[in-house]
């Protein structure tokens, strides 16, 4: 058995028999816990449980109500329905489907219903829900679902005199996504919530339904250290990739993640403090030119002042407290055209962070350009020998910082470069041109803001240490003329 219900593939054939399910599988199978979160790798077989599942108990408690859903009519139509009915054959209990009641009606009064979350009226956001009287609901790929459609489909679960079951099984999700928040209703890993329970499958737990070759296929693309090892293979919470990432083809964790040379003298640092996830990085600019990535921190549903405190006290730990450190911010600050405007950057002020910003810096033709210069960095090597691109390989240096977890290590720089950070399918025009344009995804384009905001500032337009320093001697050397006079040209200048 396979699970490759993910966008736009084709839908695999299960086998004739189904064999006994196994090990966690088989302990998620007969869990009646009120709420279940089942997150799983790539081939795990998550949505082929759950939908077994919801058939057993359609066959065990007759007249029972329940829905099978995603987020579109279409994803419900081509994924999940076929893959509902080649269950019911092979368990040999097969309804009718009622396309007006959008259910399968089965001889023994249960019914299964079939539809898509989102309404076509955007005003009526809850229209299908709500009219909806239940005792079990399986929702499969919960992460594309709004929040708050989700949180909808908790009340309805009303039908009397049959036990209640929701039944959520994402790809594993971000950390900072909120069915991991279990203050808005989601499931920590720890299962500290009465009736909510978190699974995770990993592509391993499926072994004995798997070809040993699709398992080996799996590994070689996503390798231990791989951005997608923990999500695709393990089934563990991390990043959620949706596009073409931006430096694929560039970024090698093995040579840009690793120790960063002690360089002493002056630090650089950038802010991003206008979303959800506030976030600073702090970096050095090689003698000869690149950017090494010292450290940073992004702040999960901070207040600002909270997150500035948190910079405040690490920025102490890491930095010696003689280091030049000169600032800069992702945006310009509109107090320069308007003095009288009290805004975001004027708390970071406050807080005694003098930022520079250049004009237009968030514009996509210069966001484009910081992005290729980036690029270049990481096909590059200094004097030295070492990577002009470097990211500091010490996890406790990069950090992210949430009310409910506190801090904790998150490597959210070196995942946005693998695989994170990916373009926007939709290019934009500037002056009757299209240009291509990063995916604003509200995570992982936060840290790389500051990557830019630091190329623009600080290394764009600006020359090296080195030409600095070769500048100087040239000026500082006296001319060896040929003796007739002082004039660099000789006594044919005179």
């Amino acid at each position: 058995m396979t699970d490759d219900l993910d966008r736009d593939e084709p839908e695999p054939r299960l086998p004739e028999v189904l064999n006994p399910w196994q090990g966690i599988h088989e302990h998620i199978f007969r869990d009646t816990t009120t709420e279940l979160d089942i997150e799983g790798s790539r081939m795990c077989a998550k949505t082929t449980l759950c939908l077994d599942k919801e058939i057993y108990k359609l066959k065990k408690y007759p007249g029972i109500i329940s829905l099978m859903c995603r987020w579109t009519d279409k994803a419900v139509q081509t994924k999940l329905i076929p893959r509902f009915e080649q269950i019911c054959k092979i368990r040999q209990f097969e309804g009718h489907w009622n396309a007006k009641r959008e259910c399968f009606e089965f001889d023994n009064d249960s019914r299964m219903y079939a539809f898509g979350l989102k309404s076509a009226n955007p005003s009526s956001r809850y229209e299908k829900i709500r009219g909806f009287d239940g005792s079990s609901v399986y929702v499969d790929q919960p992460e594309e679902v709004p929040e708050d459609i989700c949180g909808e489909l908790r009340a309805a679960l009303r039908q009397k005199g049959y036990p209640h079951q929701i039944t959520f099984s994402p790809n594993p999700v971000p950390e900072h996504h909120f069915l991991a928040n279990k203050r808005k209703g989601g499931f920590p890993i720890d299962n500290s919530v009465r009736g909510r329970r978190y699974y995770k499958l990993s592509i391993f737990d499926n072994a004995y339904n798997l070809n040993p070759a699709d398992i080996e296929t799996m590994l070689r693309t996503y390798p231990v250290g791989h951005a997608q090892h923990k999500t695709l293979i393990l089934g563990e919470r991390g990043p959620l990739v949706l596009g073409d990432a931006i430096y694929e083809r560039v970024f090698r964790r093995a040579y840009h993640v690793a120790p960063i040379p002690f360089m002493p003298g002056r630090f650089i640092e950038a802010f991003d403090v206008w979303k959800h996830f506030p976030t600073w990085l702090i970096a050095q600019r090689p003698y000869t030119g690149g950017l090494w990535l010292h450290g940073g921190i992004i702040g999960d549903h901070l207040f600002l002042s909270e997150f500035l405190d948190v910079v405040k006290q690490k920025r102490a730990e890491w930095i010696a407290p003689d280091a030049t450190i000169r600032s800069c911010i992702t945006s310009p600050d509109t107090a320069r055209t308007d003095p009288q405007r009290y805004t975001i950057q004027a708390i970071v002020r406050e807080h005694g962070f003098t930022c520079m910003s250049r004009e237009h810096s968030n514009a996509p033709d210069v966001v484009l350009a910081m992005i290729e210069r980036i690029a270049g960095y990481m096909r590059q090597r200094t004097m030295q020998g070492h990577e002009a691109f470097l990211i500091n390989d010490d996890p406790s240096r990069w950090l992210r910082v949430s009310p409910e977890d506190g801090i904790t290590e998150n490597g959210f720089i070196a995942n946005a470069l693998e695989a994170e950070y990916v373009w926007d399918k939709d290019p934009i025009s500037v002056e009757s041109k299209e240009v291509r344009r990063p995916k604003a995804d509200d995570w992982a384009e936060h840290g790389m803001h500051c990557v830019e905001a630091l190329e623009l500032n600080f290394g764009a337009d600006q020359p090296t240490d080195a030409a600095i320093a070769a500048k100087r001697r040239r000026q500082e050397v006296p001319y060896a003329g040929s003796g007739h006079g002082h004039s660099p040209s000789g006594w044919m200048g005179a």
